[in-house]
């Protein structure tokens, strides 16, 4: 793995981390975010593609090309490398390329709530998607047992779980604690990852930020929703893969990471062999489903 550095940046306090794959054409919403509010901007490349490398020349930030796709988690740690070159910044966003619609008019009061709070390590937007008010916005506080669950079809059987789901119709006007955050968009506090060991880079794709959210809960610390900012967010546009729908592929680097994300947040416990058992029954399911879905096309 090689990366290069092509641009340079200026050193405000917070520095936006992006991880590009072949979604360069959406990055302008970003760019315009970097530069309206001052903040430093980051692209990560695991596009791997001399056209996708050419059209990110234009960007306003560093620009750092891998030569493979190391995949998001691993992604965004070389971002935060990358960043700790240049600035010692109190806060990276996680922003995916496919995020449009962005208010902030009220960042800077958001941020410097966030800086006050010593116990918070991570806060996220109001981010919707093509679902409006039933967009999911994260996992509220519970037992990562109960999380295996939260992830897989038994959702669907056992209605009671949803509560600790939190959908947008479920916000006040104040903010809102949250155990797991959306990885679409989230603000991290830069000494957690001193603390945690940097960004997650234990799965390829999916589950890093249940990863994140259990290595933070050791800490003491935690993670609300600020709902004063708003984003939309294009959900699917990078995989495709939404429930039982999809690609075999996809549906095959969702299951690997959450068998190895389960694992190592239960310790490799008597929950964690059950844990496993329903893992794979969930996707069998899913990819079931997904085949019934190709066979009526």
């Amino acid at each position: 793995m090689g990366y290069s550095l092509e641009q340079k940046i200026n050193k405000p306090k917070s520095c936006i981390i992006t991880v590009n794959y072949f979604a360069s054409e959406l990055l302008g919403n970003i760019t315009a975010l970097a530069e309206k509010y001052g903040f430093d901007l980051i692209i990560v490349d695991n596009s791997c593609n001399a056209d996708e490398s050419e059209a990110l020349k234009n960007i306003h930030g560093i620009v750092v090309t891998n030569s493979d796709n190391v995949g998001f988690g691993t992604g965004c740690h070389i971002g935060i490398e990358e960043a700790k070159r240049h600035s010692e910044y109190e806060n990276f966003l996680f922003v995916n390329p496919d995020i449009t619609e962005i208010d902030f008019s009220k960042i800077a009061e958001a941020l410097e709530a966030f800086g006050r709070d010593h116990n918070a390590a991570y806060f996220q937007p109001l981010i919707l998607d093509n679902r409006g008010e039933e967009s999911i916005l994260g996992i509220r506080a519970t037992s990562d047992a109960r999380v295996v669950l939260l992830y897989t079809f038994i959702k669907k059987i056992f209605t009671s779980l949803e509560y600790y789901v939190l959908h947008a119709k479920e916000l006040s006007k104040n903010t809102t604690n949250i155990y797991i955050p959306s990885g679409a968009f989230f603000i991290v506090k830069a000494n957690v990852f001193d603390r945690i060991g940097g960004f997650p880079r234990d799965t390829f794709l999916y589950f890093e930020e249940w990863l994140f959210a259990a290595r933070v809960k050791k800490l003491g610390m935690y993670g609300y929703i600020d709902p004063s900012l708003r984003v939309h967010h294009e959900i699917g546009y990078s995989t495709g893969l939404q429930y039982g729908a999809g690609s075999a592929k996809m549906l095959r680097y969702r299951h690997d990471a959450f068998l190895t994300a389960a694992v190592i947040i239960l310790s490799n416990t008597v929950i964690a062999l059950a844990a496993k058992g329903v893992i794979w029954l969930d996707y069998g399911v899913r990819s079931l489903i997904l085949n019934l879905k190709r066979g009526r096309q």
